[in-house]
C-alpha cells in the first residue's frame, strides 16, 4: 500500500493539474519548510523502519534524527520533492551501516504482560523472528525490511539502498533462505 502524497507535494500539484505534470514540467526545489513537513508526516514511519534495520532503538533514533538534520541543512541535495522520503531512508541505511562508536548500553527489561499461554507463545514467536532478523547482515536485513515492512517493490528497494536491482534481489533471496532455515528449525519443520 502506497503512502498518501506528502502535503507539500499535493499543494504544488493542485496549482497545475497533478504531481506528474508539475514534476515533469518544472521541477521545484525542496525547501526547509518541505523538510519540516516531511519530518512531521513521516518521522514515526522512518523510525520504525530504522529500528527494524538496526535492531537497536537508540541507534535507530540517532540515525533518523541525523538523516532529517542533513536534509534540513541542505534541502537542495534532493533534485525532486517526490524523492525526499526515499532519500531520507537511504541516509538512515547508510548511517546504520557504519558500526557504532561505543558499545550500546543494555536495553530495558521487557514490559510486563499477562502470563497467559497465548501471550507467552506470541512473545516466543516475536523473539525468534527478532533473533532471526538480527542474524542477517545489515544489507540483507535492510532489503527484507524495505520489501516486506514498507511494501516496496524490488526496484524501490534497490533505489532506496543505493544498489543494483540484481544485488537487491540476491540479498533478499539469501535472507529469505536463511530466515526459512532458522524459523523452520524453531517450528520443528
Amino acid at each position: 500500500m502506497r503512502s498518501p502524497e506528502p502535503a507539500w507535494l499535493g499543494s504544488v500539484a493542485a496549482t497545475s493539474g497533478g504531481p506528474a505534470s508539475v514534476l515533469a514540467s518544472t521541477p521545484r526545489a525542496l525547501t526547509r519548510g518541505d523538510v519540516a513537513t516531511l519530518y512531521e508526516d513521516h518521522r514515526d514511519d522512518v523510525y520504525r523502519f530504522a529500528v527494524l534495520v538496526a535492531g537497536d532503538p537508540p541507534r535507530a533514533e540517532d540515525a533518523v534524527q541525523e538523516a532529517f538534520a542533513r536534509l534540513y541543512r541542505d534541502p537542495g541535495r534532493v533534485r525532486s520533492p517526490d524523492r525526499a522520503l526515499a532519500y531520507v531512508r537511504s541516509i538512515v541505511v547508510n548511517l546504520l551501516r557504519t558500526p557504532p562508536r561505543l558499545a550500546p548500553p543494555p536495553g530495558p527489561a521487557s514490559p510486563d504482560h499477562d502470563s497467559t499461554e497465548q501471550t507467552v507463545l506470541a512473545l516466543d514467536e516475536q523473539a525468534c523472528v527478532t533473533a532471526a532478523l538480527a542474524s542477517l547482515s545489515m544489507q540483507q536485513r535492510a532489503c527484507i525490511v524495505c520489501r516486506y515492512y514498507l511494501d516496496m517493490s524490488d526496484p524501490e528497494v534497490a533505489d532506496t539502498l543505493g544498489v543494483s536491482l540484481g544485488t537487491a534481489k540476491t540479498h533478499m533471496r539469501r535472507a529469505l533462505r536463511h530466515l526459512r532455515t532458522l524459523l523452520g528449525e524453531h517450528h520443528g519443520s
